[in-house]
């Protein structure tokens, strides 16, 4: 059997067509959450942590669309018929943004001001990486 290992990174975004997408409940993805504070629907973005080995002290994460995730999908797939090996994939982008950079850039794009809270790093995550992108 012939296979191809697709390892995300953090998936971010939705259809462009807005037909198809996630909704969590609770919310627990940075990008939503720092929308929904831009929105008014949440009060304040809370940022986890500010103690990281990161420019701004805040974690770093690779993200990448779920468009180009579709895109990669189907590049394994025409990997494989066309005789490919067996393999593993990285699908992200190679750059990382911090929590602070995420929430800049939607006040930008949104025009409005993020109210955030620095709190603690959760307990049940202590080992999480400072950044984690490739």
């Amino acid at each position: 059997m012939s296979w191809v290992a697709l390892l995300y990174f953090n998936a971010a975004g939705a259809d462009p067509e807005g037909e198809l997408g996630e909704d969590h409940d609770p919310e627990t993805h940075l990008i939503p959450l720092a929308i929904s504070t831009a929105l008014g629907t949440i009060r304040q973005l809370q940022i986890y942590g500010t103690d990281y080995n990161t420019s701004d002290g805040t974690a770093v994460r690779d993200y990448v669309h779920v468009s180009d995730l579709t895109e990669a999908h189907l590049a394994a797939m025409r990997y494989l018929s066309s005789g490919g090996v067996n393999t593993a994939f990285n699908l992200g982008t190679g750059a990382g943004y911090s929590v602070r950079e995420v929430a800049a850039m939607v006040e930008k794009v949104t025009g409005r001001r993020l109210p955030t809270a620095e709190v603690a790093r959760p307990a049940r995550r202590p080992t999480q990486p400072d950044r984690r992108s490739q």
